[in-house]
């Protein structure tokens, strides 16, 4: 493995308290840093030391906020899944937040179930009416072994520290030939010029691309039969611009003159973000 990056803790505790006025502190305990790593077999980025993961208080903190992803609607990886998905599949999704998808899902003609260890996001869903549970994995796996068609894990796979062990247990909730989707932050989209917050601990343990998310064929019983990196949205065509003329101004390019961006917008929004990657990337695998 190779270092990419260190950061001071307290640095990003301010930042925390600075942007999203939550403080974290108590979750780095005594380490005064950490830092991001790359696998060298895998193309993996993760973040160390492990013990860094937020606990549940930080996600309950996080709900709070109305931008955070537990209230957003269907998204494209769920767009994605569902079309992809066997007719009338016996679905879990793990970590299903307030379970919008597996409403979706119900709605045509799926057998759904999302659980999630998220008091606050399941309470939200029951009062939606929608199939969820606060259940966990394990739970799962130890009364309903291989009696899932597909298993769901939609930004899920990005808050854990290692993730193999958690992979293990999808599988084995999973029958013989069934899928396994899953849907991740994009570090080869435009989430590469953020230098957000939350894509770091204690948010985010882990980065994935497209080779990371192949990878994992090589190391578990399944096989990859389908990846599909998001385009851009375009009530996100904006941000995305003002992003890389940030991130083109800082080396000197006149290209990304402010008087220039209105121009970009409108040739965005007229079908280019179609060709350019998104948030997030989709992979899907079949046990074996």
């Amino acid at each position: 493995m190779r270092l990419l990056r260190e950061w001071n803790v307290e640095d990003i505790v301010e930042r925390w308290k600075n942007e999203l006025h939550i403080d974290i502190a108590r979750e780095f305990g005594d380490h005064k840093t950490f830092a991001l790593y790359e696998c060298l077999d895998t193309a993996l980025q993760f973040y160390r030391p492990a013990d860094i993961a937020g606990c549940p208080t930080v996600y309950a903190d996080l709900q709070n906020l109305q931008w955070y992803w537990y209230h957003s609607p269907l998204r494209q990886e769920h767009v994605i899944a569902l079309r992809r998905m066997p007719r009338q599949s016996r679905i879990v999704e793990v970590g299903c937040g307030t379970g919008t998808f597996v409403e979706e899902a119900a709605k045509q003609g799926h057998s759904a179930l999302g659980i999630d260890t998220n008091t606050e996001s399941i309470a939200d869903g029951l009062r939606h009416n929608r199939p969820v549970d606060h259940t966990s994995l394990e739970e799962l796996r130890a009364t309903q072994p291989e009696s899932f068609d597909v298993v769901c894990a939609f930004q899920v796979l990005e808050h854990i520290s290692d993730p193999l062990p958690f992979l293990e247990l999808c599988l084995r909730v999973l029958r013989p030939g069934g899928r396994l989707m899953i849907g991740v932050p994009n570090i080869d989209g435009y989430i590469r010029f953020e230098n957000h917050v939350l894509d770091m601990p204690p948010h985010h343990m882990t980065r994935w691309s497209e080779e990371s998310l192949m990878a994992l064929a090589e190391l578990l019983p399944m096989q990859a039969v389908h990846v599909q990196a998001e385009h851009i949205e375009r009530k996100n065509v904006a941000y995305y611009i003002n992003l890389l003329a940030k991130h083109h101004r800082n080396k000197g390019s006149l290209l990304w003159h402010k008087k220039l961006l209105p121009l970009y917008r409108t040739i965005m929004k007229c079908g280019l973000r179609r060709f350019v990657r998104g948030h997030s990337i989709y992979a899907e695998f079949v046990k074996q």
